[in-house]
């Protein structure tokens, strides 16, 4: 249910239109004459759903991108056949699919990868395809295990491309309500038989012509169709809550391994980072597909002995051992994306990932963030909408938390123009595991390389198996060519590279081209930086720099420059901050600005002299 295993629960419970990467604006290599799913619903849940599919084929781009189509199913609870499948040329004359060209395997993003699943991939490969065609489709799917007994759920988002007819129909018992979030989607309800309701949805949007792969998830602000029968998120939790309440139960061997694990903790806090950390180490993540596990975790007892599972057995394992040591914790359905608000109705199409919230310590934890210790979240799991389960309410993650990086750098020049560099690295908070991590998993020769021909470095990568919510790092550098000549004899330079300047960069790029429509998360941060320069003698600055200081709303900066004896000290301080997870376009416009005032003094040229 975690990217990059994907979404489980999306792909059991939405059929999405078309798969690929949207645009900044709309696609017009192909369009859409015809896309209808009819749904027959029967009362138990299950559904059968007919797929009639025309698209026209305006470009040479849609050739390579639409010629074959894939839809995935998962084969323990459904089945999927393609009824009808052929290239209608420009003068009407049929190229049937034949049989040899339907193929099925693993999902593309499964294939090779150490995990147990039973998703599938049909595609239909359309022959002789070129600008003009149409491809024409009858595919019709069934559903022989509910997600939810009883309950029927949907999601739908827009294509990239034009289209003159989408449309959603569902036919369900009269027993069934239904209820709908249908933005950009017109309703009609429809004459049916005794014992029936039958509603239809039209789309009458612009298509995904907003999407940006920076902005927040296109599900925030864009046309969605979200169905179903639950009448609140209160409903969608009970319902999850009952297939896996059974699968978290405190065993003895469980109950025995927590109390390994805790020692003679007592802090309940200290107790519920410690299990979290323990599973987060030893549980390896892989996403479990098979039969109802795109849903229900395996019995936890069963994941501490195999040593793997997904975010739900990661949940359920961390569960019961919290409940071995008397801890109470619901699992929190969440999105492990960039969505950062629920439809209206309930559903499990946005909310796609399980982590673990402990009540009496106000306190979420996510066993699956590899990269995160306990007691910080990742960086996609704040300030988002949680539904916990066990109470059925609507919970919320933190907005920000600790994560600050300081770098302490000493410069000594050489008379020759040369410099040695040592930079002693400190990460805390949510940075210190990310930092520890990427050297942890960095192979040891690749530690020691140097910058380029000039320069000879050694990195003293620190102790990447600690705990501590510090972490340090050093690097020594020896550049050969550090000053450059600057006109004549007796002017040298260097633009003192920054540690600021690579993310403030990537943050100033984001907010100049993204769309001026569209909101993007925030990222709170804080840097640190301290650079002493240590000169030869015989050697001056020329003239010291003046400093910078921004405070805007959600940012504050300052940079000095000072001369001590023998040595230039520069300090900068850089934190972004946040009262809510997403800045919305006039945020990222008015962060332009300072951002380009920020990275001004960050490539600060400094000019030294002969005495």
């Amino acid at each position: 249910m975690r990217t990059p295993a994907r979404n489980a629960l999306i792909a059991l419970t939405a059929w999405l239109a078309f798969a690929g990467t949207a645009n900044a604006e709309l696609d017009t290599s192909a369009t859409i004459d015809k896309d209808i799913e009819h749904y027959v619903v029967n009362p138990d849940g299950t559904w059968s759903m007919t797929r009639q599919l025309a698209l026209q084929i305006n470009d040479a781009r849609a050739v390579d991108a639409e010629a074959q189509q894939s839809l995935s199913y998962n084969r323990s609870l459904d089945t999927l056949d393609i009824v009808e499948a052929y290239t209608e040329k420009p003068d009407g004359r049929r190229v049937p699919v034949g049989p040899d060209q339907i193929r099925e395997q693993e999902e593309a993003h499964l294939a090779g990868a150490a995990m147990f699943q039973d998703m599938r991939i049909k595609t239909v490969i359309f022959p002789q395809v070129e600008v003009g065609d149409r491809l024409l489709m009858t595919a019709r799917m069934r559903e022989s295990t509910p997600l939810f007994p009883g309950h029927f759920t949907k999601l739908s988002v827009p294509s990239k491309y034009g289209y003159h007819q989408v449309s959603v129909i569902v036919d369900l018992p009269a027993t069934l309500p239904l209820y709908a979030d249908a933005r950009g989607y017109a309703a009609t309800s429809l004459p049916a038989p005794a014992g029936r309701r039958l509603y239809r949805y039209d789309y009458r949007g612009h298509g995904q012509d907003g999407f940006d792969l920076r902005a927040v998830s296109y599900l925030d602000y864009g046309d969605r169709l979200a169905l179903t029968t639950m009448q609140d998120y209160a409903e969608l939790g009970r319902a999850y809550q009952r297939g896996v309440a059974d699968k978290a139960s405190a065993t003895p061997r469980l109950i025995a391994l927590a109390q390994s694990i805790i020692g003679d903790q007592r802090d309940p806090r200290a107790r519920a980072l410690a299990l979290s950390e323990w599973v987060r180490k030893n549980v390896r993540y892989v996403a479990v597909y098979v039969g109802v596990g795109g849903l229900v975790p395996h019995p936890a007892e069963q994941v501490a002995e195999h040593r793997y599972g997904d975010c739900k057995d990661h949940a359920g394992l961390l569960e019961a051992l919290l409940s071995a040591v008397g801890i109470d914790s619901s699992q929190a359905l969440i999105n492990s994306g960039t969505a950062y608000a629920l439809p209206t109705v309930p559903g499990l199409g946005v909310l796609d990932h399980v982590i673990t919230y402990i009540p009496a310590l106000d306190l979420y934890l996510d066993s699956t963030a590899a990269t995160v210790s306990a007691g910080f979240l990742p960086q996609g799991d704040l300030g988002k909408p949680t539904l916990l389960t066990k109470s059925g309410q609507l919970g919320h993650t933190p907005v920000t938390q600790i994560n600050v990086t300081t770098v302490d750098a000493t410069v000594t020049l050489g008379a020759d123009g040369a410099a040695d560099l040592v930079y002693r690295v400190s990460a805390s908070g949510a940075a210190a595991e990310s930092m520890r991590q990427l050297w942890r998993t960095s192979r040891p020769n690749h530690r020691n390389l140097g910058i380029d021909s000039d320069t000879v470095s050694d990195i003293e990568a620190g102790n990447v198996n600690g705990a501590d919510l510090t972490y340090r790092a050093r690097q020594t550098h020896h550049r050969k060519n550090f000053l450059t000549m600057s006109g004549s004899d007796a002017l040298r330079s260097t633009a003192m590279a920054s540690s600021l300047l690579s993310p403030l960069a990537t943050a100033y790029a984001a907010s100049v081209t993204l769309p001026p429509d569209l909101a993007r998360p925030c990222n709170p941060q804080a840097f640190e930086e301290t650079i002493r320069i240590l000169l030869p003698s015989g050697l001056r600055l020329r003239k010291l720099p003046e400093a910078v200081s921004v405070h805007a709303q959600g940012l504050d900066f300052t940079s000095s420059y000072r001369s001590e004896a023998g040595a230039i000290v520069i300090a900068r301080r850089y934190a972004s901050h946040a009262e809510r997870a997403v800045c919305t376009a006039r945020d990222v416009t008015a962060l332009a600005a300072n951002y380009g005032r920020i990275i001004g003094d960050l490539v600060t040229q400094l000019t030294f002299q002969q005495r």
